[in-house]
């Protein structure tokens, strides 16, 4: 490869699943020039194929909601599930980065919904609490543009007749394809996508600033232009 063909980054971050997309916007946010590079034809990695939900302890959201919780709480919690795997260092820097990273991508852009009645899975384990789980909003899938079609599609196995199973707006549009046009319309029903999709949309939404690559059908190694994510 020349020297003119090649391009310098600040950051490269390989792969577009939320972790991928989340290192890549707080680069941008900082300043920095970032290429975020995937293998496959569609970006959103395996979180497209999940329920998008964020387990966020002592997040900004259900304290607004006036619900308790503390990084105590959060610690004794996760030490009574880790067992002899608890690791104080890991679970130290997640208590404390959890909620500034929630907070910086709320500030974003990034659209979701607190879920204050939604209770830790294992509520009788001591240090569980309410609100600590973050589900990602519904937004129209059209602030993608051209690359919609990009977007990771849900796995066969979750959907019935291409919906996901209590996938929210989707749902209701299926609902009532027979009492509705805008239901019943094949552009709306394109427009729809997963709430684990919808969290990689806003995401992307949030990452105009940075570049998207991926690499060229003749190389593995060599990238094609870079792609806008938003």
């Amino acid at each position: 490869m020349d020297d003119a063909d090649q391009e310098t980054f600040d950051l490269i971050v390989v792969g577009s699943g939320a972790a991928g997309f989340s290192a890549a916007v707080t680069g941008a946010k900082a300043g920095l020039d970032v290429a975020l590079l995937e293998k496959t034809e569609h970006f959103g990695g395996t979180t497209a194929y999940s329920g998008g939900f964020m387990w966020v302890p002592n997040n900004s959201l259900a304290a607004k909601a006036g619900l308790r919780d503390s990084v105590e709480d959060a610690r004794t919690y996760i030490r009574h599930l880790a067992g002899d795997h608890f690791d104080p260092e890991r679970v130290e820097a997640y208590l404390t980065q959890a909620p500034q990273m929630l907070d910086l991508f709320l500030e974003a852009g990034l659209c979701v919904n607190p879920e204050p009645y939604a209770g830790d899975f294992h509520s009788e384990v001591p240090g569980a609490r309410r609100g600590r789980a973050v589900s990602p909003a519904p937004v129209h899938a059209s602030i993608l543009g051209q690359r919609l079609s990009e977007l990771r599609e849900p796995l066969p196995e979750t959907t019935f007749l291409g919906i996901r199973i209590g996938s929210g707006p989707d749902m209701q549009h299926f609902m009532n394809v027979t009492r509705s046009w805008k239901s019943a319309s094949p552009r709306e029903g394109k427009r729809s996508k997963s709430a684990a999709a919808r969290t990689c949309a806003g995401t992307a939404s949030s990452f105009a600033a940075a570049s998207v690559q991926r690499p060229s059908p003749e190389s593995d190694t060599r990238p094609e232009k870079p792609l806008s994510a938003g």
